[in-house]
């Protein structure tokens, strides 16, 4: 079995940001549970599922972006010339 680094490394490197961002969102996050919140205001839980969506759909498409992204113009897109 071949497993492709970068199959391995994208995902981490997400999953670290992801991870980063709940341990500082955690730490500010006493004010905000003391509001008063408005009746339409949905649970805690359906933000987790969504960021947990969103950063899914980040690995996916990152991961797309770098299978089918030509090597030689991968840089190009972001700016910076590799020929």
């Amino acid at each position: 079995m071949n497993i492709r680094l970068p199959y391995v490394l994208i995902p981490a490197f997400w999953l670290i940001v992801l991870w980063l961002g709940k341990v500082f969102t955690n730490a500010g996050m006493v004010w905000y549970r003391t509001l008063v919140h408005a009746p339409i205001t949905p649970p805690s839980w359906v933000f987790v599922v969504a960021w947990n969506l969103i950063f899914a759909c980040t690995i996916l498409a990152t991961l797309l972006i770098w299978n089918f992204m030509p090597r030689n113009r991968f840089l190009d897109y972001y700016g910076t010339d590799c020929t």
